[in-house]
């Protein structure tokens, strides 16, 4: 997750993931088990963009815990447990049900099960799934600015991260 010069965040994989059309799968390659879903550490399972959800998951939990998942646990370890007994990092408490809600939507087991960053934007707009002591008002402006398209945030032809919006599906068309 990269910052741009006004602070709004832009998700990026730096070529390690492959990209796919709505329908198509990817191939298994390059990861991290901290991040990585079920059906990704499964050596017989297809997968989609659902994929990113569960990280995104993570990645909030991070945020929301400032802390690592599963410390002290092995990334053979994790693998295992993640596979054999759905084992997730805690869920955290210092923040509403909401967001706990969220959290838990995006890494369930099922990737039919987890929201779409669509829908994940539409949660955002709608709730007040907050990290304790966010300004709500702030927080939707910050949605509403972007979901602008690349060229109303100032970005031309330099912006590298065209695939960004039909990879994630995020964006109105």
């Amino acid at each position: 997750v990269l910052l741009d010069q006004d602070g709004f965040a832009k998700v990026c994989d730096f070529g390690l993931s492959g990209y796919a059309g709505k329908g198509q799968f990817l191939t298994k390659s390059l990861g991290t088990p901290y991040w990585m879903a079920p059906e990704l550490l499964s050596t017989d399972t297809a997968y989609d963009n659902k994929v990113d959800v569960y990280a995104y998951a993570i990645v909030l939990w991070e945020i929301v815990t400032t802390k690592s998942p599963y410390q002290g646990i092995s990334p053979a370890q994790i693998i295992a447990q993640v596979l054999a007994n759905d084992k997730r990092p805690p869920v955290p408490t210092n923040c509403n049900k909401e967001f706990q809600d969220l959290i838990q939507k995006c890494w369930a087991r099922d990737p039919e099960a987890r929201p779409s960053f669509n829908q994940i934007i539409k949660l955002f707009s709608e709730k007040d799934i907050l990290i304790d002591g966010a300004d709500a008002s702030e927080v939707r402006e910050y949605i509403t600015e972007a979901l602008k398209k690349p060229e109303e945030q100032g970005y031309g032809d330099e912006w590298i991260i065209l695939n960004f919006i039909d990879h994630f599906d995020m964006l109105p068309s």
